[in-house]
């Protein structure tokens, strides 16, 4: 099972987050208008609608209940910790002063997240969008809109988090963060506040934000036989999971679940 798959799994299994599709690599640069195509569960951008000549509309406040969501791969991730005011030869890269947190990877592919207040962001009319984008394909000024195009109209994001996984056995992430976040244990639900990345090695996924970090999406998807909304993926099993078929609903009359 590749990284990915993994982080899939999580996303869904283990977050119970299944009417999205996870961003990949974590805390890609999203942001809605983005007009591109899925390739290999990755979202690969091309142009903004704006240059299609399709208007965004403004975003909603952020919605949904704050959710907060941790994970590490079971038995791969040991975590330690450096006091402020200790020196420790693990921690080399941080000053005495500061206190200090060690993610240490056994497996490859060994991942460790940590989400903190998750929340949706929505375009406000996203049919009116829909309409823009039916009309720059149907008869817009070149270039224009294509058949397959995918405009992100919804993001899911935290508040503050990171995401970090391993490349080979032995990865490390060394955490610098300020000795006001209070009293820290050997766990991840310990690490919060205003941190930094001090040093790392052998990792193939680094994600940290404290300013906000997106962690998810939906679409619409312009098809041949009208638009559609492109918002799940066909929920695998934890372990071997087979390749997911991505479900693309049909973009019905208004109804109380708008915006999808």
């Amino acid at each position: 099972m590749s990284q990915y798959d993994v982080y899939r799994s999580v996303f869904r299994d283990r977050f119970g987050i299944k009417s999205w599709i996870p961003a990949w690599a974590p805390g890609a640069d999203l942001r809605p208008g983005m007009t591109g195509r899925m390739v290999a569960g990755e979202f690969v951008y091309q142009y903004d609608l704006k240059h299609r000549g399709v208007n965004v509309p403004d975003e909603l406040p952020p919605s949904g209940k704050g959710t907060d969501h941790q994970w590490s791969t079971e038995n791969a991730v040991n975590i330690s910790v450096k006091a402020s005011g200790q020196t420790d030869a693990a921690f080399k890269s941080l000053a005495a002063a500061d206190l200090g947190f060690r993610l240490s990877f056994t497996d490859s592919d060994a991942m460790a997240i940590v989400y903190r207040n998750v929340t949706e962001r929505h375009l406000i009319d996203q049919r009116a969008l829909a309409d823009e984008m039916v009309k720059s394909w149907q008869g817009g000024p070149w270039p224009k809109m294509q058949l397959g195009d995918i405009a992100i109209t919804s993001l899911l994001v935290a508040d503050w988090g990171f995401a970090f996984g391993a490349s080979e056995s032995g990865a490390e992430v060394v955490l610098r963060a300020s000795a006001d976040v209070g009293p820290a244990n050997a766990s991840l639900g310990s690490i919060t506040g205003k941190i930094g990345v001090a040093w790392q090695r052998s990792t193939s996924v680094s994600a940290l934000s404290p300013d906000g970090l997106v962690v998810g999406f939906r679409g619409l998807e312009l098809r041949q036989r009208g638009l559609f909304v492109k918002k799940t993926v066909a929920e695998p099993k934890f372990e071997g999971a087979a390749e997911p078929e991505t479900t693309e609903e049909p973009l019905v009359p208004a109804d109380e679940s708008w915006p999808v």
